[in-house]
């Protein structure tokens, strides 16, 4: 059994009732039934129940009724769920607190065995559920991927279950069972251990019936599981002594090449390194798993058979941690991240290296106190420079000044190392002197991780390092940036913002826009108010007609960030959506619970010029 509480099940006809009760018991549940108001007021006091789905054919309290009625009690409120037969037979209005409405074709005896399903998987998880009970909104913070897989087989979900922090990717589970994973451009297996990585962000579980074509992954998910993870950890190191993703891959046949042996994965990647742009691409065109790929080209290295060379003259794309782009996303899209420090009492961390958004929110529960965070120093981009001038220009797209050090001491290091830059370049071989811009962005988290993705388009496309600085600086002040917080003691200390006189509301939120770079209060607001005074904020001054792209920002936030995203959506022409989760430097500064978004409009020039190269591992 799964749950231990009770379901009550509230219906004026006795045999339907009963029917359902049953229905939840052979499921795994403890359920009961009532068919008249005093017996359901009774069982709802009297056993407690955690769920009580009602009929709005109930006399007296098959509204949102019985809720006011229990409150009145002063025992602990159970989920309410209200039904019927038909859409018109249901409440009008948004319901209150802690009830949900279930739509009139899920209102059957399987529907609602899955939603009390939907229900307890939510409890475990620490989700929340979104409105019509098809839907659980949760976050990787609070459970590991590990333990959302556990928690689909314990609650035997069939749906989909899909990432905002990772572009493009998604599960198909059915009857407990992770049947296909998708992480673009690839699928299987292959998507799933990419996906065991993810170290934080929100995910949305939809109750869905997979389609046609689907596959099945593993029987055993236990060995799935344990097997994604071992995979992360080595294929980090294998990949830390391999060419970068950006390699372009040679095969040469050598004399003895006819008389070796080969694996099925050596031989497969052989066969597509042929085709392949880059080493990135490689690993995606062969239906190995990574860490397989990456194991057969090293063999193939040692043997002298595959070459990589690394492209020479090309434009190097930096940016900060505060962008807070995925590291496993950073390193495939070909962009450069310095991170950013994080101090907790004494103990400091990198950003994004060895504080990943988990340890984070486990961190800050347990020191009791708001954590420091320190901006990339000027010798740590002294290193990166050093590494990267060789190859190329650098285009460096920062933290806004004014929120951040880190952009002046990237300048700092500029000045004190372009004469060894140029004497790199020198024994290098690559022709002219070298060129480092540092881009002010007035930006942080997702419209700056936005902002780094489109300087390495333009940098695939061949544009130079000093036509790209200059886009990014024009475009930088033209985004729309509105955060709301749950908490402004977080914004306080980091940005010495003044409190508004008076005391705040329960559930007041906070509204911040980004300003020239800084950050200003404009607005408190308390629940649905709260979410339609952000949508406003971020949509002034748009204009409807035109295209618009962006990106949502989150932390442990996810359903709000997924209705901010259905409102955005309804409202605007998104022709491009990214969404982040806040890493810990962010999170430092704005608290747990936040959530916003960047907007910005483009003319038809910079949409053909930030469109996506088509090649590479972008």
């Amino acid at each position: 059994m799964v749950f231990s509480k009770t379901i009550l099940v509230a219906n004026p006809d006795r045999q339907a009732g009963q029917q359902l009760a049953a229905a939840l018991f052979d499921a795994g549940y403890e359920a009961m039934s009532a068919h008249r108001p005093e017996e359901v007021l009774r069982a709802a006091v009297g056993n407690n129940p955690r769920i009580v789905f009602i009929h709005t054919a109930m006399p007296q309290i098959g509204g949102y009724e019985l809720r006011n009625r229990l409150e009145a009690t002063g025992l602990e409120i159970p989920r309410v769920v209200v039904f019927a037969v038909a859409d018109g037979d249901l409440p009008q209005g948004p319901p209150p607190d802690g009830v949900s409405v279930l739509a009139h074709e899920r209102s059957n005896n399987e529907g609602i065995v899955n939603g009390v399903r939907l229900m307890t998987f939510a409890d475990q998880v620490g989700g929340e559920i979104g409105f019509g009970l098809d839907r659980v909104h949760g976050d990787l913070t609070t459970i590991s991927f590990g333990g959302l897989i556990q928690a689909l087989k314990q609650h035997v979900i069939t749906g989909k279950v899909t990432f905002s922090a990772a572009l493009e990717s998604s599960l198909w589970i059915f009857e407990g069972a992770v049947i296909d994973a998708w992480r673009a451009p690839v699928r299987g297996i292959k998507a799933f251990n990419r996906l065991a990585g993810l170290p934080g962000g929100g995910f949305t579980l939809t109750l869905e019936t997979p389609p046609e074509g689907v596959q099945t992954l593993a029987e055993d998910i236990g060995s799935l599981v344990v097997d994604a993870v071992d995979e992360r950890v080595e294929l980090a190191e294998v990949l830390a002594g391999l060419p970068t993703l950006d390699a372009r891959p040679n095969v040469q046949l050598t004399g003895d090449f006819f008389s070796l042996e080969f694996s099925r994965v050596e031989r497969e990647t052989l066969s597509n390194a042929q085709e392949a742009a880059t080493f990135g691409d490689l690993l995606d065109r062969v239906e190995a798993t990574d860490l397989e790929v990456v194991r057969a080209v090293q063999r193939l290295l040692e043997l002298e058979i595959l070459h990589f060379s690394e492209p020479r003259g090309q434009v190097h794309v930096l940016t900060d941690s505060t962008s807070d782009l995925l590291a496993i996303d950073a390193r495939r899209l070909g962009i450069q991240v310095a991170p950013v420090s994080v101090q907790f009492g004494t103990e400091v961390f990198k950003d994004g290296i060895d504080l990943q958004s988990e340890d984070f929110h486990r961190k800050l529960k347990e020191f009791g106190d708001l954590p420091r965070t320190h901006p990339v120093s000027h010798g740590e981009f002294l290193q990166i420079f050093r590494r990267l001038v060789p190859s190329g220009d650098v285009v460096a797209v920062l933290c806004s000044s004014s929120l951040s050090a880190t952009y002046r001491n990237a300048l700092a290091a500029i000045e004190a190392g372009l004469p060894e830059f140029t004497e790199l370049r020198t024994e290098s071989g690559v022709a002219g002197d070298p060129r480092v811009f540092v881009v002010d962005s007035a930006q942080c988290s997702g419209p700056l991780g936005l902002m780094a993705v489109f300087a390495r388009r333009m940098a695939l496309k061949g544009i130079a390092a000093a036509n790209i600085a200059a886009k990014l600086e024009d475009i930088g002040g033209r985004f729309r940036t509105v955060i709301m917080v749950r908490s402004i003691e977080y914004v306080q200390r980091a940005q010495g913002i003044a409190r508004t006189a008076g005391a705040s509301k329960p559930g007041t939120r906070w509204l911040l826009r980004l300003e020239q770079g800084r950050l200003a209060v404009v607005a408190q607001a308390a629940g649905a108010e709260a979410q339609g005074r952000l949508q406003a904020l971020l949509m002034e001054g748009l204009d409807l007609k035109r295209p618009v792209f962006g990106s949502i920002v989150q932390a442990s936030a996810p359903a709000e960030a997924a209705d901010l995203k259905l409102r955005l959506f309804a409202r605007l022409d998104l022709r491009e959506l990214m969404e982040f989760q806040l890493g810990p430097a962010v999170t430092s500064h704005n608290g747990p619970g936040s959530v916003g978004a960047g907007l910005i409009q483009l003319t038809d020039e910079e949409i053909d010029l930030f469109g996506a190269a088509g090649s590479g591992s972008a």
